[in-house]
């Protein structure tokens, strides 16, 4: 799963601020040198996720024009995985029109306890998110939470089960 950082609207908006820096920089203007650096953060800074699931660790890291920080840990005590429907909303709205763009993505998590989580990743597929979090269901030998329908159903997995 690579993700930007930033949303889209920022990614946009750093595209803009590299070219006007160097329409800056054409007419020797120095605020150019500023424009292109925070454009550039804006337009390709990501965040992601690892799995090792041999050695049950992760690492989640920003990367940035190839260069990647983060720090491998180790994956804690797992409950379960769930894996279910995550909605987002993005309200515009101009004076007198509004719209909204509802967006679906079927997330997967690890389950720490109540209020701890580590995220797995996020599909837009259904059946490829229930077959992420199968894997990593396997991989840890937990249950799987499917919560995809809107109901609770647990899937039970052994470790050596064929996909």
């Amino acid at each position: 799963m690579k993700n930007n950082f930033f949303p889209l609207q920022f990614a946009i908006l750093g595209y803009l601020l590299i070219g006007f820096g160097i329409y800056f920089l054409i007419r020797n203007d120095w605020v150019g040198f500023i424009m292109i650096p925070v454009g550039m953060v804006f337009s390709f800074l990501i965040i992601n996720q690892k799995f090792d699931l041999e050695n049950k660790k992760y690492i989640e890291y920003y990367g940035f024009l190839g260069l990647k920080f983060g720090k491998w840990k180790d994956i804690p005590g797992i409950d379960y995985v769930t894996v279910f429907l995550e909605r987002s909303v993005q309200g515009k709205n101009l004076v007198s029109i509004s719209s909204y763009h509802v967006e679906k993505n079927f997330k997967i998590d690890l389950i720490i306890s109540k209020t701890e989580r580590i995220d797995a990743g996020r599909k837009k597929d259904r059946d490829a998110a229930l077959e992420r979090g199968k894997e990593l269901a396997r991989a840890l030998d937990k249950k799987l939470l499917d919560y995809t329908s809107g109901k609770p159903e647990w899937i039970e997995l052994q470790k050596n089960e064929t996909k």
